[in-house]
């Protein structure tokens, strides 16, 4: 026999995936989207705060 903890569980469970499921329908979150372009290469430096001493590499 079920008990009442299991019932409980599983109802519990299921309340969850919907809300999931109501809440990534609704598209509340924005979707990131990436961009690539292989000929964009950027490339960086790290330097002190005064702008002086930067890494030579």
């Amino acid at each position: 026999m079920i008990t009442d903890k299991t019932i409980k569980f599983l109802l519990t469970v299921i309340a969850a995936n919907l809300t999931f499921l109501t809440i990534k329908d609704l598209q509340l979150f924005p979707i990131a989207h990436a961009q690539y372009v292989s000929s964009d290469v950027q490339k960086v430096t790290l330097c002190e705060p005064s702008g002086y001493n930067c890494s030579k590499r």
